[in-house]
Parts: C-alpha cells; sequence; structure tokens
C-alpha cells in the first residue's frame, strides 16, 4: 500500500491532493499500469450492474463502477463513508453469472487470518460457506496468495441479478489501497472459481 494514492499530479507532473473523482482516477490508472485494463462506467450505463445500495450490507456511498477486460473479474466497484469513527474503504469485485435456484451455493466467508488465529488456531482458517466454499477450500495455492492481506472477504450471490459480488471492507483509510499485482490475482482467482461454478454472462 503506497502513500501516493492519494494523490493525483496537476499538468506541471506536480503531487497534489485529488478530490474523490481524483482517487478513482488514480485507482484506475494504477490497474492499468499493473496490466490489468480497465474503464470506469457511468452510473446509468445500460452495462453497469444493477442492485441494490444494501446488496453488499455494507453502508456509504458508490464512488465508481468499474469494468475490467479479459479478466474473471468483470467490474469493480469502490465505495467510500466517512465520520467521526474513521474512513471505511469497500472493494467489491462482480462476476455476472447464471445463477441457479439456490444462492446460498455460491455463498461463502473467509475471515481474516490473524482473527482466525485467536479464535481457534490455523486449523480452523479457511472458507465457510456453501458449495462454493468447499471449492475455495481445496484451492491451496489460493489459500497461500491470500494469507499476505488481513482482510475478511464475503462472497454473496443475486440471483435476482444475475452476479455474484465478494468484497473487501478496508478501516481507517483515507483513500483506496495502490492496486498491487499479486494481490489482484489473488481475487480474480477467487472469481475464476465462480466462473467454473457459474458460468459466466458475457
Amino acid at each position: 500500500m503506497m502513500l501516493d494514492s492519494i494523490f493525483c499530479l496537476d499538468s506541471k507532473g506536480t503531487k497534489m491532493w485529488g478530490n474523490e473523482y481524483d482517487k478513482v482516477a488514480v485507482y484506475i490508472s494504477r490497474l492499468n499500469a499493473i496490466g490489468v485494463h480497465a474503464k470506469e462506467l457511468a452510473w446509468e450505463d445500460p452495462e453497469a450492474p444493477r442492485h441494490s445500495l444494501f446488496a453488499y450490507l455494507t453502508v456509504g456511498t458508490r464512488q465508481s463502477c468499474i469494468k475490467v477486460l479479459d479478466r474473471n473479474i468483470q467490474y469493480i466497484e469502490l465505495w467510500t463513508m466517512s465520520g467521526k469513527g474513521g474512513s471505511h474503504m469497500t472493494i467489491a469485485y462482480l462476476v455476472r453469472a447464471n445463477i441457479g435456484d439456490d444462492e446460498k451455493d455460491l455463498d461463502a466467508t473467509w475471515s481474516a487470518p490473524i482473527s482466525s488465529y485467536l479464535r481457534s488456531g490455523l486449523k480452523d482458517y479457511g472458507w465457510k460457506g456453501g458449495l462454493l466454499a468447499q471449492s475455495l477450500n481445496l484451492d491451496l495455492v489460493l489459500k497461500d496468495m491470500l494469507m499476505p492481506y488481513q482482510r475478511a472477504l464475503k462472497v454473496r450471490a443475486r440471483a435476482k441479478n444475475q452476479y455474484v459480488a465478494f468484497h473487501e471492507n478496508l478501516w481507517d483509510l483515507p483513500f483506496y489501497p495502490h492496486p498491487e499485482l499479486p494481490h489482484f490475482e489473488t481475487m480474480d482467482r477467487i472469481a475464476r472459481h465462480i466462473r467454473m461454478m457459474a458460468p459466466s454472462i458475457s
């Protein structure tokens, strides 16, 4: 995570504090810099995912919807909330998918390593939920990839809108974390499991 994520550059290349749109623009430019081709979609764009404000059981304001090209992840939504308790950032990753009758098959929850260890030790460390959680637990490479990130993850399917979303909540940050390729590849591997279980809608 790099502090220059909170800056944008003026025409002379001088760092400046960015407003919310600038932070989104910086986030997208960082994605492209690590080889993840992405562009922002307007909320009214017919291609933008449709869902309620409570789809991720989070609160705040959606700052941006980003379309990702040629990856398992198809969209990224950036949410933010600031208040007396500090800043709360949510990054949601979406896959449009053909979801069957039972959304619960695609539910999965991953607890942050430290909290899992404090509760019951590493032997209890893994995904909990439906059939997707079972598939994710069998992916030992993914477990190793997740270990560096002290973040809880929740995967939830929405049959009504035909997509599966998973998100990270980040507390006490005034900016979106600097996108890094190892982290994005980890998230994209989760999306690959989703697409194997629920074929993607192109």
